[in-house]
């Protein structure tokens, strides 16, 4: 029996912030042994590529990385690491992993972004708080008139485990998923298929 696809989109390569958590988020998710994991790295602004190549520790990573921009097939899960406006549903499961917000309330991009995901994990309690309570009217940019409230509508859960299908995640280390961080459990967000 095949694992099931799991395409994960983020930038894997890249010298930044998003590109060590991506790293160590797919190599726990590669290390499950559940999924045929599948890498489509991109940019991150102007931060130089080649870590993988310049650290040879990650090239496990290398036979991962999808050498065309181009899908075979909608995966089973589909994954973006990156900010909650360019999360694109594209799988049969889509998550959105993202670093979040410092702030108190996220910008009405974030939000719809977040809507348009499954599972949504952030890094702290704070950022998925802030992304559950920020709220905006959403307006019809051509009539202006207004077409409703935009607002993540989830469920919190508990953080448990990491199973197929993906309903609930761990927090991810650089050696293997915990629910544990510092002695404190994390909680995240996730809305139901609709």
């Amino acid at each position: 029996m095949s694992k099931p696809t799991f395409v994960i989109s983020c930038p894997i390569d890249t010298y930044s912030g998003y590109g060590a958590r991506s790293r160590d988020i797919v190599k726990a998710i590669i290390e499950l042994d559940k999924y045929d994991v599948k890498i489509l790295p991109q940019r991150w602004g102007n931060t130089p590529f080649g870590f993988i190549k310049n650290n040879p520790e990650w090239g496990f990573l290398t036979k991962h990385i999808l050498q065309t921009p181009q899908l075979p097939a909608q995966p089973e899960i589909w994954m973006q690491i990156t900010v909650p406006n360019e999360f694109q549903p594209v799988g049969k499961y889509n998550i959105g992993c993202t670093a979040g917000i410092e702030t108190t309330i996220a910008p009405g991009e974030w939000v719809e972004g977040c809507g348009r995901m499954n599972l949504i994990l952030g890094s702290s309690k704070h950022t998925i708080e802030v992304l559950k309570s920020s709220k905006f009217t959403k307006q019809d940019q051509k009539t202006g008139q207004q077409m409703g409230t935009l607002k993540m509508d989830g469920l919190t859960v508990e953080v448990k485990g990491f199973t197929q299908p993906v309903k609930q995640v761990k927090k991810v280390t650089n050696k293997k998923i915990n629910t544990k961080t510092n002695g404190r459990t994390t909680k995240r967000s996730t809305r139901k298929n609709a």
